[in-house]
């Protein structure tokens, strides 16, 4: 039988068990693994009144919806 490899936290660099991902406390989101104390610790921030995300999300809609039309037009942005 062949030994799984180590996972590494993306954050601190710490191995994380296969029990903490069969458990729940571990997990992988984006393609970067948390073990369970960054995992709590990115809880927490998000949890915080001050926090502000680190991204930009995308505005939903069409690509042509009429107000994505009326908003690039006013910027200058022609389709």
């Amino acid at each position: 039988m062949g030994t799984q490899p180590a996972i590494a936290c993306d954050f601190c660099g710490s191995v994380i068990p296969k029990s903490d991902f069969e458990m729940g406390r571990a997990t992988i989101l984006m393609k970067k693994r948390y073990c369970s104390v960054c995992v709590s610790a990115a809880i927490d921030r998000s949890k915080r009144e001050d926090f502000v995300p680190q991204f930009l999300t995308p505005r939903p809609g069409c690509l042509h919806s009429p107000l994505r039309l009326a908003d690039d037009a006013e910027r200058g942005l022609a389709h």
